[in-house]
Parts: structure tokens; sequence; C-alpha cells
């Protein structure tokens, strides 16, 4: 019998049971807390890290983007640079041929007074002017365009026209 009673003594009994149920839920939490820590803990370094990339992508971007930046302006300043040369080229060249066409109007003058009637030589005097100052209007307008060979062209022209009307003018003389 009292075999029995140890056989008997050896099953669990039902506060064993809920002892070990209990034992056995706080060992599951706890497993399932160290698994959503850990979880946690990669998902924040995972986290950090795509943050890190990203700071790093973006950085890089805009450093490539201040150097196209940089490059942009350097090729802006020297287009710039190379319009204003060329403006001041054609400028300075035209104006010393208009100051040299003005110096043979200012002789012209004197003979067109001499050989012509006073109404006649009012005329050509006043075409002269007229295509002086369309020329001289011609070269300031160059400060508007950005084509430098079509201004040089219609400078030219207006230039041009006045070497023609003082050939002209010579001629009646």
């Amino acid at each position: 019998m009292l075999m029995l009673v140890g056989a008997l003594g050896a099953c669990n009994s039902p506060d064993d049971k809920a002892r070990e149920a209990a034992d056995a839920k706080r060992e599951a939490d706890k497993k399932a807390a160290d698994v959503k820590a850990d979880t946690d803990k990669k998902l924040d370094e995972s986290k950090r890290k795509a943050a890190e990339e990203q700071g790093e992508i973006e950085r890089d971007g805009q450093k490539k983007l201040d150097d196209i930046q940089r490059v942009s302006d350097k090729k802006t300043d020297e287009a710039h640079d190379a319009l204003v040369k060329a403006r001041d080229d054609i400028r300075d060249s035209s104006r010393k041929t208009l100051d040299d066409m003005d110096k043979d109007v200012v002789d012209l003058r004197t003979k067109l007074d001499k050989k012509l009637t006073r109404g006649e030589a009012d005329k050509v005097e006043a075409d002269l002017k007229t295509k002086a100052d369309a020329a001289r209007k011609e070269l300031d307008d160059i400060e508007n365009t950005t084509d430098m060979d079509v201004a040089k062209k219609n400078v030219n022209a207006k230039i041009d026209d006045y070497k023609t009307a003082i050939a002209n003018a010579k001629k009646r003389i």
C-alpha cells in the first residue's frame, strides 16, 4: 500500500500543474519579451544604418550638384567674358572706322559748300549725318544682343551704307 501512496504522490496535483503552467507562461512571456527586444534592437539598428546611408547618399548627391553648378557657373562666366570681349572688339574697331570716316566728312563739307548750292550741300550733309547716326545706333545696340556674328554684320552694313554715302558725295564734287 505504501507503494500505492508513493505512486499516487508522484502524480502532479492540480496546484503543481497550475504552478508548472504559470512557470511555463512566465518562461514563454520572457522568451517573447527577449525576442521582441532583440527584434526592436535589430530594427532600430537597421533604421539607424538606413538613415546614415540616406544621409551619405544625400551628401554625395549634393556634392555632385554643387560640382555641376560650379562647372556651369564657370562656363557661364567664360561665355559672358567672351561676349563682353567680342562686343568691345566690335565697338573699338567700328568706332575707329567711324571716327576716320567722320574726318573725311569734315574735309568733304568744305568742298561740298564750294561745289554745290547751299540746298544741295545741306541735303548731302543731312544724308551723311543720317547714315553716320544709323551706324552709331547700330553700334550702341550691340549691348542688347548675344549673337555677335549678326551684330557685327549689322554694324558693318550700316558702316558700308555710310561709306557709300561718302563715296557718292565725293562723286558730286
